[in-house]
């Protein structure tokens, strides 16, 4: 008969050999349903979760599957973390732009486009907003040559009032008026100066027609003494 210890050795070894078998066999059970897992999140665009998944079944057998998958998926995590800041960049550049604040739209249009440099709507963007600014700062200039015209015939005009000097006056303030057309004070002054004007000619007037009138009394006075 052979001896009980042998006996007992087989049946040690076929039970760990069974438990190694089962074990293995939960393993590979595992590693796949990581792996389907993985993918299943990764096509449903989880990406998070997904590197999840292929990162344990890489921890299992760090196969070049699942190491791949990683990669995959940090670079899909990055690309939305970028698209959430290129949409943030689109908005603020598309405010800036409808507020007519060029320079500043055109700075966020660039960020935007660094982020994504084959994006056409960023480029054309920057484009149109760099001809509203270079026809802003035209319009800037040619506001600012106006006004010091406007601001030059104003003082003109002030200096001959000051003089009384008034249709000298009168016709500087005119053409500061057809200069800026929207501004009060010329159109104001005009009429208060020729206002002035009309009621000295009328008290001149006055005078010249009293003294006419007295001149004539006083040669009718005389012919009638004779």
């Amino acid at each position: 008969f052979p001896t009980e210890e042998p006996v007992k050795v087989k049946l040690a070894d076929a039970k760990a050999k069974l438990e190694a078998e089962n074990a293995a066999k939960g393993a590979e059970a595992e590693y796949k349903k990581l792996l389907k897992e993985g993918d299943d999140f990764f096509a449903a665009k989880k990406f998070s979760e997904a590197r999840e998944k292929f990162q344990k079944a890489k921890d299992m057998r760090n196969g070049k599957y699942e190491s791949d998958m990683v990669v995959k998926c940090d670079k899909e995590i990055a690309a939305l973390g970028n698209k959430a800041k290129y949409d943030a960049l689109i908005v603020e550049a598309d405010g800036k732009f409808k507020s007519e604040e060029w320079q500043l739209s055109i700075n966020k249009y660039q960020e935007a486009l660094k982020l994504y440099p084959d994006e056409k709507y960023p480029a054309d963007q920057i484009k149109k907003a760099a001809a509203s600014l270079k026809q802003a700062e035209a319009n800037s200039a040619e506001a600012a040559k106006v006004q010091k015209e406007y601001d030059a015939k104003i003082a003109a005009a002030q200096k001959a009032e000051s003089e009384n000097k008034l249709e000298q006056a009168i016709q500087q303030y005119k053409a500061a008026g057809l200069l800026k057309p929207g501004e009060e004070l010329p159109p104001r002054k005009v009429t208060e100066l020729e206002g002035i004007l009309a009621d000295r000619k009328a008290q001149s007037d006055k005078a010249a027609s009293d003294a006419l009138a007295k001149d004539n009394a006083a040669k009718e006075a005389l012919e009638a003494e004779y």
